[in-house]
């Protein structure tokens, strides 16, 4: 919670720093890590899925989302939302043996016809969460 808080102001701060920079200045990013920060780099994040956000496919049988790090599986999970429904009893997702960022959601009876919406949280291995979601739609006519 302080930690949330010291961001704040942190980030009230600097719109008020950057009120003072005259428009006429070229704005550069400091990039270099402050003592106790983690640099953007070294956070996890959702790096790409299978289906991929706003694809159209013909069918599927799995949810993969790769990490650009090795998530906590205990704090991981995805949930398959059909528009305008209950999300779907699948099951947990589980790590890939061969890929510890790679995350899959089994869908055995595979998905009709629709949009879907994928909702993901994973943990990183430092306790830091991070979540998202995204669609796709499955076409008629498999």
């Amino acid at each position: 919670m302080r930690t949330r808080w010291l961001a704040a102001v942190a980030m009230a701060l600097t719109a008020i720093a950057m009120s003072f920079v005259p428009s006429s200045a070229p704005l550069v990013a400091d990039t270099a890590p402050r003592a106790g920060e983690v640099p953007a780099a070294l956070h996890l994040a959702l790096d790409h899925s299978a289906p991929e956000a706003d694809e159209t496919v013909s069918s599927v049988d799995r949810v993969s989302l790769w990490f650009t790090q090795s998530p906590q599986i205990a704090g991981t999970s995805i949930r398959v939302v059909p528009e305008g429904g209950e999300p779907l009893d699948l099951g947990k997702a589980k790590m890939s043996a061969e890929d510890d960022k790679l995350i899959e959601l089994a869908i055995p009876d595979g998905l009709v016809a629709g949009a879907y919406t994928i909702y993901w949280r994973a943990m990183a291995q430092d306790g830091h969460t991070v979540r998202g979601d995204f669609g796709f739609r499955v076409r008629a006519g498999r």
